[in-house]
């Protein structure tokens, strides 16, 4: 199957729960009945391709009486039947009214009147190789090491980058308690896994979901509430805010400042293994001039560079670079005449571009 390409690289809605809504005409419906000496319960439930959906009438022994209800669902694949894209507000309104008559048409009079939104992904999907990300996911991993989950180690050598490409999935847990969860991971790999569809095209997903604390704190802060009916009222451009600001902190802010501190860690690294060479030379000296044999812990260690690129995570050329402008100026010209061996270690402009492609 050929990706349209004009439908990727916009924010929109993924999955969506709703809660707290009725059905008008409950009384008329089968139901199955489940009695304990606490509480006499209601049920009707089902689970398929388009939807997951579950209410419950409950009469507590005490004469409490409640509803419970749940409906998940997947705007674009239930109107597409393809999980490739996301839907827009104009998508996700023309949605509602599907699913209304949809249920209707099965015998179930649904009022979402006072629905609310429990949980909602939002996600973009980008044609980039998910493999080609492989150090920018590590580095989201270091930059949010107490939070970050998928990888099976945040050090960014062969065995961790190599789990990551096979699992395909790397994920940031930063609000356990109110519910936001950020998910990176090959959409190409996913779908072809599950036989949906064969896609040639790569494709990297980006998606957050927001639960229900997390999301309700949103919509607050922008004067509304959690109810389907005001989520309705949003724009485009809300969702969009939405989406960027929930991924801000931790791919942009800590990442930020996870970069400074690998670019002063290599600087740091670079000047003592120089520093250290330096030692071992006048030790030499003495040594053949006593005419005794040089240790192996003495014998000169070629390529300061070198040494980085064996001992530590360069990430990218730039920090080789900046290393360039604090060498003395007599030895500066043969570290940069050095670089072009690295100028395939080109992350942060990778990195860039993936966030550009977010935020612009």
């Amino acid at each position: 199957m050929e990706i349209e390409l004009n439908k990727l690289s916009k924010i929109g809605i993924d999955r969506v729960v709703l809660s707290n809504f009725k059905i008008r005409n409950w009384d008329k419906l089968d139901k199955k009945e489940i009695i304990d000496k606490l509480i006499y319960t209601q049920k009707l439930n089902f689970k398929d391709e388009n939807y997951d959906f579950s209410y419950c009438n409950n009469l507590k022994d005490t004469g409490e009486e409640y509803d419970i209800s749940y409906l998940e669902f997947n705007p674009i694949k239930l109107m597409t039947g393809l999980n490739i894209y996301n839907a827009n507000m104009e998508d996700f309104k023309k949605c509602i009214l599907y699913i209304e008559d949809s249920f209707k048409k099965s015998g179930i009079e649904l009022d979402l009147s006072e629905a609310k939104i429990k949980e909602i992904e939002l996600n973009i999907t980008l044609p980039i190789e998910y493999s080609d990300l492989s150090e920018v996911i590590t580095l989201f991993g270091k930059a949010n090491k107490k939070r970050g989950l998928g990888l099976y180690t945040i050090d960014p050598d062969e065995t961790s980058i190599h789990k990551m490409q096979k699992t395909g999935t790397f994920y940031i847990n930063p609000k356990r308690k109110t519910g936001k969860v950020i998910k990176i991971y090959n959409k190409t790999l996913e779908l072809n896994n599950k036989s949906e569809v064969y896609i040639s095209q790569p494709l990297t997903r980006l998606e957050v979901l927001l639960g229900r604390d997390y999301f309700r704190e949103v919509m607050e802060r922008i004067g509304l509430d959690n109810t389907l009916s005001k989520f309705i009222s949003l724009t485009n451009e809300n969702l969009s805010k939405i989406f960027q600001e929930a991924i801000e902190q931790e791919l942009i802010a800590n990442v930020e400042i996870t970069l400074e501190k690998l670019e002063k860690k290599l600087i740091r690294a670079f000047f003592n293994f120089r520093k250290n060479e330096n030692s071992k030379r006048k030790e030499r000296i003495k040594i053949l001039n006593n005419g005794k044999t040089i240790p192996d812990y003495l014998k000169e260690d070629r390529g300061a560079f070198r040494y980085l690129e064996k001992n530590f995570w360069i990430f990218d050329v730039s920090f080789l670079s900046k290393i360039c402008t604090l060498i003395e100026s007599k030895n500066r010209n043969a570290y940069i005449i050095q670089l072009k061996n690295y100028s395939n270690i080109n992350n942060l402009e990778k990195y860039k571009d993936f966030i550009n492609r977010i935020f612009i």
